[in-house]
């Protein structure tokens, strides 16, 4: 996607003007290779046609592994660790077994008609 292309699409996506004033005149390429932003690619991949969550999910956690050391409170750390790790797991199977799990659980307290 050439500079032109490239700013055509940042404008179909509505992203912001500080955004925009940025990538002005950069290829596709250029802006992956240059970009000092991470929050800025996450979004745009994001929302890009055919994303996949698996790496999205990677990505951000790739990005919040950059300052773990800043991170004081346990529970950040571990949702770091999942983001990271859940590229390695079985997202469909884990996504269906917890909506089953959820259902079951959703239907068990209903309460039971006379």
């Amino acid at each position: 996607m050439n500079a032109q292309e490239f700013c055509q699409h940042l404008k179909s996506l509505s992203a912001c003007d500080e955004a925009k004033e940025w990538a002005a005149g950069k290829s596709w390429q250029e802006v992956y290779d240059t970009c000092h932003r991470g929050d800025w690619l996450l979004w745009l991949y994001r929302r890009s046609e055919g994303y996949n969550l698996q790496k999205l999910t990677l990505a951000k956690g790739l990005c919040a592994n950059t300052v773990r050391h800043l991170m004081k409170d346990e529970r950040s750390l571990k949702a770091v660790d999942a983001a990271i790790d859940f590229e390695y797991r079985d997202w469909e199977t884990d996504r269906k077994s917890t909506r089953l799990n959820s259902s079951h659980e959703f239907v068990s307290r209903m309460p039971s008609s006379a």
